[in-house]
């Protein structure tokens, strides 16, 4: 494996079969606004199901994108995968296009960085297929209620109450203001 330090994020690669970065696989990571997940925690659920081992058994190269700030503006996070796409394509070997997976909210940002950012600006971006899965294309709906309670709970004694830990509710507000 190689690891590449982008603006906004690092990238870990890891080699097909042939251990030639020819067939690049992008996995783009989701939604993290306290920065839980790390490259590995990202690999570990590709790992879990087979999903790496059957991409590096068949050729391809896969790399997992992991943000310094998983919660921060889908536009700036955007840049970091528009970087990985162009230093992707200057270091492959040979002509094969290049696969994107977006988890999550990292199908939002890998949307925005390919039309928005490459193709709307002229840049080729040699992306043959763009995956998205459980991404919230049509945007993210957390009713308003739920919102005024993470807000105001930390004013009321509710916590201790309903026996919440007060970083729970930090948490929550992290989360909602992301």
């Amino acid at each position: 494996s190689s690891e590449k330090r982008l603006g906004g994020g690092k990238a870990i690669i890891y080699a097909g079969c042939d251990g030639v970065l020819d067939r690049p696989v992008i996995i783009v990571e989701g939604f993290d606004p306290l920065n839980d997940n790390s490259a590995s925690d990202i690999r570990a659920k590709y790992n879990a199901g087979n999903i790496e081992r059957t991409f590096r058994n068949n050729g391809y190269d896969v790399i997992y994108l992991d943000f310094f700030e998983g919660g921060r503006d889908i536009r700036d996070n955007a840049l970091a995968v528009r970087d990985l796409i162009q230093a992707v394509n200057q270091e492959k070997i040979g002509s094969n296009d290049i696969i994107v997976i977006g988890e999550s909210m990292g199908g939002i940002v890998a949307r925005y960085a390919i039309r928005r950012l490459m193709e709307m600006q002229g840049k080729t971006h040699n992306v043959s297929h763009f995956i998205s899965f459980d991404a919230p294309h049509l945007g993210a709906n957390v009713p308003v209620g739920f919102q005024r309670l993470f807000r105001q709970v930390e004013d009321v004694y509710v916590i201790d109450v309903f026996n919440i830990a007060a970083s729970s509710i930090r948490e929550g507000n992290a989360y909602l203001n992301s």
